[in-house]
């Protein structure tokens, strides 16, 4: 303790008067008093940009949360438990061998019903649809900005965050109904947006939760995960349409190649409709990646 408060002795009243030092004393002072003083600012720079970012992760956790508190849940009954036999001395009791889980295709929680996204959208226009992906934390609305970059750092309602929005694609139609359509959004670390999309890497995880719905005014679409890729940042999958059939299954064959879910289920076939969940990449350190979830609009998947 007494060396740190020697460190800055240069501050003490018991230096010699400004007019009895010499220049290079005068020099060293106001070199430290401004070293000082930098140190001040970044520090206080350093807690504000802290503060700034806490109070964003905040007003965007509670923007979506009061969003999702306006659907309401259906309430869904408990599964009747299996009874046991009972064992009996004397007797041999055989039991069945517990099959192997299959995957659930249908929904974990009820989707948004198409009357919600019908009010969102007349008070926020630029509201597309609602995504649900069963088994992740990803149940956001999403929106179609005038052009990419809009909704990087805007929430739904528009507010600046930095949290940003699930946007669709501006060149991609907003009913999705073209034959390719991507929606972006940030891998948050807080565990926010697309982030736990990285969960679709793991073929077990993938197995098992193949379905995800996107919630239209007027439907609830069905989407059935078939891949999970990392691409380049400029890796071709962002057009709204290939043609012709042999462009499509040429798109198919690279996203393929790059596939980590290993599904092994059935590819999507040219007039097939594509929905792929873009987000930042986390495998290849050092690189401009992407990872990206892609699934084919089936309605009669399920």
């Amino acid at each position: 303790m007494k060396k740190l408060f020697q460190s800055f002795s240069w501050l003490s009243l018991k230096k010699l008067p400004w007019e009895q030092r010499t220049r290079a004393q005068k020099q060293r002072f106001i070199v430290r008093i401004a070293a000082f003083c930098l140190m001040g600012i970044i520090m206080l720079g350093s807690l504000s940009h802290f503060g700034y970012q806490s109070y964003q992760k905040y007003a965007a956790r509670k923007a979506y949360e009061e969003l999702l508190a306006k659907i309401t849940p259906k309430p869904t009954l408990a599964p009747t438990p299996t009874p046991r036999p009972t064992a009996t001395p004397g007797v041999k009791i055989t039991l069945e061998p517990t099959p192997e889980p299959t995957p659930d295709l249908r929904p974990t929680s009820d989707p948004a019903p198409p009357e919600f996204v019908t009010e969102l959208m007349a008070e926020y226009p630029d509201v597309a649809a609602f995504l649900d992906v069963p088994g992740t934390r990803i149940r956001y609305p999403v929106v179609q900005g005038p052009h990419n970059d809009y909704y990087l750092d805007r929430l739904y309602n528009g507010r600046v965050n930095g949290a940003g929005s699930l946007f669709l694609d501006t060149y991609h139609t907003k009913d999705f109904t073209g034959q390719n359509c991507i929606i972006y959004g940030h891998r948050r670390t807080d565990g926010s947006m697309f982030f736990d999309l990285e969960q679709y890497a793991e073929p077990e995880f993938a197995r098992m939760h193949q379905r995800i719905t996107l919630t239209l005014p007027d439907r609830v679409v069905n989407c059935r995960v078939f891949a999970a890729s990392v691409v380049g940042a400029y890796f071709d999958y962002r057009h709204p349409e290939y043609q012709p059939e042999s462009a499509f299954n040429a798109y198919i064959d690279r996203i393929m190649q790059q596939d980590y879910a290993q599904l092994g289920t059935p590819l999507p076939y040219y007039g097939q409709s594509i929905l792929g969940l873009s987000t930042c990449n986390f495998f290849i350190k050092g690189q401009d990646t992407r990872f990206v979830v892609f699934c084919v609009i089936d309605e009669e998947a399920y």
